[in-house]
């Protein structure tokens, strides 16, 4: 909850022009990238937010234009709680209900998290190889000018 509440406010303080200082300056990332996420978020705002803490890497991250977009801190507390509570009670009770069964599914949660991890380097390599294209060929067009 801690970590929500400062990305929250890192958000909401920074707001979206120093937001996108950010990604201007951070290698490989491109404001038009927060520009999107900041427009789906207005779409779907409190949504994104319950839906986003059950999903990894996403629960970290969705606080930042929560804060931007200056959504009711109240409901950003009431989303966030339930949202990671529902998520945080499916492998309280998971647990439970296999007592000391647990290495029952030790192989198989294996393989789901390194089935996540390679996943997750795969679409970051194949991010990286896209934005290295782009650049590329922006310096080309570049230069031709």
């Amino acid at each position: 909850m801690l970590g929500a509440i400062l990305a929250y406010g890192l958000g909401f303080w920074l707001g979206a022009d120093r937001v996108r200082a950010l990604f201007d300056r951070v290698p490989l990332m491109k404001v038009e990238d927060f520009d999107k996420a900041e427009g789906w978020f207005g779409r779907h705002g409190p949504a994104s937010v319950f839906f986003g803490r059950m999903v990894p890497v996403v629960r970290s991250l969705i606080s930042i234009p929560a804060g931007v977009a200056r959504m009711n801190f109240l409901l950003f507390l009431a989303l966030t709680t339930v949202g990671s509570g529902i998520w945080n009670s499916i492998f309280v009770v998971g647990g439970y209900l296999l007592g000391g069964q647990w290495q029952r599914i030790e192989a198989v949660a294996g393989w789901f998290s390194n089935a996540v991890v390679v996943a997750i380097i795969v679409v970051v390599v194949g991010f990286l190889g896209f934005r290295w294209r782009q650049e590329r060929a922006q310096r080309r067009v570049d230069t031709e000018e």
